[in-house]
């Protein structure tokens, strides 16, 4: 973790910088300083994916940077959910394909997610130099009727990841050991259930099973 040190008129304070883990050559997680959110990154194949960017400018910004600029096969942004703190990256990402779940592109609170990210800003006095808006998806997947998907080099996995919210989705990259699971499997916090209990133990038996 990074830090930096900030004084002015005699108010000092210690500012916290996101975290970052190189889980291999080609995956990085960087957790955020708020709620330790966690952002995962790829590159393989000549090509980019990223889940779930986030939280704060800066935060936002060392996720930018650890992007090449040219990936020759693409760069992909998968929505784990479409909860206020996993869309956030949204207009930070532009030229990046935008993917989630099709549930995600009907959900009915999209105006209340917005309303959540203007709060948690107005609340930690975060200053964005962009508009914040709900993603319009360019990728929809429906993992119940198609599960493997190729995005650029990448061949990737989907699973419907039910429970805490209905538009979940887990992703699966096979080749390079990765699954990347949005709200699930924390060890930091209890399960938050927003859609069925059912649905949840659904998600954690695909979990074992894949």
């Amino acid at each position: 973790m990074k830090s930096r040190f900030w004084s002015r008129n005699g108010f000092s304070c210690l500012i916290l910088t996101i975290k970052t883990f190189k889980v291999s050559d080609h995956i990085s997680v960087f957790q955020s300083t708020l709620w330790q959110l966690n952002s995962v990154a790829c590159h393989y194949a000549q090509t980019d994916v990223i889940w779930d960017p986030a939280y704060t400018p800066d935060e936002l910004l060392s996720i930018q940077e650890a992007i090449p600029e040219v990936s020759h096969f693409g760069k992909f942004l998968i929505y784990t959910h479409g909860d206020y703190d996993h869309i956030v990256g949204r207009p930070y990402f532009e030229g990046f394909t935008q993917i989630g779940s099709d549930l995600m592109e009907v959900r009915q609170d999209k105006s209340r997610s917005l309303a959540q990210l203007r709060a948690i800003d107005d609340e930690y006095y975060i200053d964005r130099s962009v508009s914040l808006r709900y993603p319009e998806l360019d990728m929809l997947i429906r993992p119940e009727t198609q599960s493997e998907y190729r995005l650029g080099g990448i061949d990737i996995k989907f699973y419907a990841a039910q429970g805490h919210t209905a538009d979940g989705l887990f992703s699966l990259l096979p080749e390079l050991g990765l699954l990347v699971a949005g709200d699930y499997l924390s060890n930091v916090e209890f399960p938050f259930i927003e859609d069925t209990i059912g649905h949840y133990h659904e998600s954690m038996d695909t979990v074992k099973k894949s």
